[in-house]
């Protein structure tokens, strides 16, 4: 039986095996691609260099064209769709496949890595060479100057920012921008569904509350304050107007609960013993003993809690104001950085004047990601800090209900980290400054200074006994 012919440094090549790019086939192949290259870019638009682009490419579609100067490896292996459009002075490293799908739009200066080389410098000082395919799927918009790293695929209809990194792949049908390149919450689908932009075009008219909140924001900014600090401003002046009274109001509420728990304990066991009694006169089975000591145990309780004025209920006060507060100040943030709204689509053409270059160290565009997760991490640590405190701060009245509560809150404080990455610093700046806002109140709260200076009952360290 024949000895299995060894691959040639070419097909190790084409089948992405560590190959030697000095193999003089390929240096041949090399040579010739510079020759057509030299006549594609030295050619007007038209059918000279259409025939010249049918011999240099893997396949060329129809109705495409390559802005000169276009760079590549081989030629070969790179393989265009129809209807595409590259911008001048594209870099295409094609030594694994390069596949560019139908109807793309590519900036001008953008990059295309299909190469690898090994990270171990021994091994990368042989000379060592592997392709990795890059895939641009149909219909994608690359952004110039944008760099597609080795291996990696690209969905169809998404758009790459301008500048952007691309280290991974990046879903179909969305916005992606930043170094590293991540992609936002915001679908391109939605947008071209949901309004068509037009630079030319009136923005559409905002809800009266989010519109409110943009006067606010545009006030604050008018005095001078660039827009990272609007941002923060407005977050303080809002929770210090609308949600802190309510706070203050809460708080005095549960103080006074925690003081009265002695009573309620006190009750507890009065019941306990009235209903043994009353258990042994009329031969309940345990079942129903249970279930009238814990019925009567809540219908006290509340009758207390309420003729204290500290009714349950009110305790639930606070996230109906802050929610909604919260969810308008980030929807409107959203229209000033030109991102589409629920149900409302595009409202914006353009992020407002000075957004982009308005932040501050290393998160000056405040219309991109944080590309360092610093900012997402925060938030994520200052909301799970705020559930903890208040459920450390209510431990002696919280029922079952509230303690499965908190624990969807603290699910959601983690899940909330890769939310905040995916949202652009405008809106990351404002939920960073409501959420160590709240860790700096509820720490307040706890400083008997503080409490009696707000009238708030100071507390004690009794805990109720739970009813069996």
């Amino acid at each position: 039986m024949a000895a299995q012919q060894e691959k040639s440094e070419k097909q190790k090549m084409l089948t992405g095996e560590f190959y030697h790019p000095g193999d003089k086939e390929l240096c041949d192949d090399r040579h010739h691609c510079q020759e057509l290259l030299k006549q594609y870019n030295g050619l007007p638009n038209g059918d000279d260099r259409k025939q010249v682009a049918l011999k240099l490419f893997g396949s060329y579609g129809e109705n495409s064209f390559l802005n000169p100067s276009v760079k590549c490896d081989y030629g070969y292996n790179l393989f265009i769709g129809k209807n595409v459009e590259i911008n001048y002075d594209c870099v295409f490293l094609d030594i694994g496949k390069i596949v560019i799908e139908d109807h793309v739009f590519m900036g001008p200066g953008v990059h295309i890595y299909a190469v690898n080389h090994p990270l171990d410098p021994t091994q990368r000082k042989t000379g060592l060479e592997i392709g990795k395919d890059v895939t641009i799927g149909n219909g994608a918009w690359i952004g110039g100057g944008a760099i597609i790293c080795p291996g990696v695929t690209i969905g169809a209809g998404t758009t790459i920012g301008a500048g952007s990194v691309v280290t991974k792949n990046i879903p179909a049908n969305v916005l992606a921008v930043g170094n590293p390149c991540k992609h936002t919450l915001w679908s391109t689908t939605v947008i071209s569904s949901t309004a068509t932009i037009d630079d030319t075009s009136a923005d559409t008219a905002l809800p009266a509350v989010l519109a409110a909140n943009e006067s606010i924001l545009y006030s604050i900014h008018n005095t001078g304050m660039p827009w990272w600090a609007t941002i923060v401003a407005s977050t303080l002046l809002l929770r210090t107007t609308m949600t802190l009274p309510i706070a203050i109001y809460q708080q005095r509420s549960i103080g006074t609960m925690i003081n009265l728990a002695p009573m309620v304990q006190s009750w507890a066991e009065t019941l306990k013993v009235q209903l043994a009694k009353e258990n042994r006169q009329h031969g309940w089975p345990y079942q129903k003993y249970q279930q009238e000591l814990q019925k009567q145990y809540r219908q006290k309780v509340k009758a207390i809690y309420a003729h204290y004025g500290c009714a349950r209920w009110k305790l639930l006060l606070l996230p109906w104001v802050q929610i909604p507060l919260f969810v308008s100040m980030s929807l409107t943030l959203r229209h000033l950085t030109a991102y589409p709204l629920p149900w409302l689509g595009q409202t914006s053409s353009l992020p407002v004047s000075g957004l982009s270059e308005g932040g501050l160290a290393w998160f000056v565009d405040l219309t991109a990601v944080d590309p360092t997760m610093i900012v997402p991490i925060m938030i994520g640590a200052g909301n799970l800090i705020n559930v903890e405190l208040n459920a450390w701060y209510a431990r002696d009245i919280q029922d079952a209900r509230q303690k499965i509560m908190t624990n969807v809150f603290r699910v959601f404080s983690v899940a909330f980290v890769p939310i905040a990455a995916n949202a652009p610093m405008a809106i990351g700046l404002y939920w960073l400054s409501s959420a160590w806002y709240s860790v700096i109140q509820n720490i307040a709260f706890k400083i008997p200074q503080v409490r009696s200076a707000l009238k708030m009952p100071l507390l004690r360290a009794q805990k109720k006994k739970i009813v069996s």
